[in-house]
């Protein structure tokens, strides 16, 4: 039977976390129970690392983004900039750009 690796196995569980001010951060904390905290306190070297590993493949640009749908959300708020195209997850699918 393959073990999935801590972070991975936190998140099966319905959690996700994060690196925040130098803490790993996990959430939602109201379906967290003693026995998952001693988890994550247990494996919390392995779940840093992990981490560390997820966030600076952000850093290098290994991520594709994608402009979130105004009826989904905030249609007051524009996007800062345009999406890089070798960035656009919208554009490496295959889909023309609106207005194209």
């Amino acid at each position: 039977m393959t073990e999935l690796h801590p972070l991975a196995e936190l998140r099966r569980q319905g959690f996700d976390a994060d690196l925040h001010q130098g803490r790993v951060r996990v959430w939602p904390r109201h379906k967290m129970t003693k026995a998952q905290a001693l988890f994550v306190t247990f494996h919390l070297a392995d779940i840093a690392q992990a981490l560390r590993v997820e966030s600076n493949e952000r850093l290098i640009n290994n991520v594709f983004l994608w402009e979130e749908p105004a009826a989904a959300g905030h249609p007051d708020v524009a996007p800062a900039e345009a999406i890089p195209e070798h960035l656009n997850g919208r554009s490496f699918a295959g889909i023309p750009a609106s207005g194209a």
